[in-house]
């Protein structure tokens, strides 16, 4: 009898996903350069993101991933599903990953900037010309961190986190939790105060948020490099492959930015519209699974009582 009901407490709550069956037969790209043919996993591959609002695309190296996203952007602009896109690549591919886009799709005009345009000089024009531009923006991964998020929701966020980090601190102490463990907590605590005590100083204020920019729609390349998202746990300490549980400023950037997304994209029903492609999506432990859907779909982990990596190991 327990046996039977703990199975059917997993199925009801966890195991009631089907994967979806990305059939692109049906998707076309009336703008592309007609001598390249994409394969049938890239064209799947776009039907699934435009399906679904959301997606980690995690092919190997080689499968193509440039082309697969420029058919994601094309197609949800042409589509109008989104409005603006931010395509952000590392700094050394931004150039040919903007020729490879516009060797896919030569009719289209897209922004290409370079490191430098958005430096505290040159900033506020170049937010300007964001602003009006083109649809489709290729933006420096070192640049991306210039455009800020909605203050509302960066304080939001970080006020939320530190409620976690609370509760957390409180299951540490009837535990008689590590003191390690309790120390991290409390520097983790300490670093997001002095982010809440900064937001006001915060020069990026100055200019438009990621929102005012009209930015509906986030693509990153070479998406390993923000799995270094803060957690908390009582079981991962000391464990090799888990990161710094503080976290990255990168990772926690990407993090606030999704949230904006979400608030301003759901509303509408218009998908998270955040996509993510990666070679490397796991390349030590199920923490980076977990942060990876802590990026794309954390209502559903709420929504299933999963609210830290301690609860995504153990369901």
């Amino acid at each position: 009898d327990v046996q039977d009901k703990l199975t059917a407490i997993f199925n009801e709550q966890f195991n009631r996903f089907v994967k979806l069956n990305a059939d692109g037969h049906t998707i076309s790209l009336p703008h592309s350069n007609q001598s390249i043919k994409l394969r049938k996993h890239q064209v799947n591959a776009v039907y699934r993101a435009v399906t679904e609002g959301r997606l980690l695309l995690a092919h190997e190296v080689g499968a193509g991933k440039t082309y697969t996203l420029s058919g994601i952007m094309n197609t949800l602009i042409r589509l109008g599903l989104k409005k603006r896109i931010l395509c952000v690549v590392p700094n050394h591919l931004t150039t040919q990953f903007a020729a490879g886009y516009l060797e896919l799709f030569p009719q289209d005009q897209i922004t290409v900037l370079n490191p430098d345009d958005l430096s505290p000089a040159s900033r506020q024009a170049t937010l300007l010309r964001l602003k009006t531009g083109s649809s489709i923006v290729i933006c420096p991964e070192s640049s991306f961190v210039a455009i800020s998020p909605d203050e509302d929701i960066e304080q939001s966020v970080i006020e939320n986190e530190l409620a976690k980090l609370d509760f957390a601190l409180c299951t540490m102490d009837k535990n008689n939790g590590a003191r390690f463990s309790v120390k991290n907590i409390e520097n983790k605590k300490a670093k997001l105060k002095n982010q809440l005590q900064e937001l006001a100083q915060d020069d990026r204020k100055k200019g438009f948020t990621i929102t005012q920019l009209g930015i509906d729609c986030l693509v990153l390349d070479e998406a390993h490099f923000i799995k270094n998202l803060s957690y908390e746990s009582t079981r991962l300490n000391n464990v090799r492959g888990c990161g710094n549980p503080i976290g990255s400023k990168r990772a926690f950037d990407w993090f606030l930015k999704i949230q904006c997304l979400k608030r301003n994209n759901l509303e509408q029903g218009n998908g998270l519209g955040v996509y993510f492609s990666t070679g490397t999506p796991i390349s030590n432990t199920l923490l980076e699974a977990y942060t990876f859907l802590r990026y794309l779909d954390e209502d559903m982990l709420m929504a299933q009582g999963i609210g830290s990596i301690d609860d995504f190991v153990s369901s």
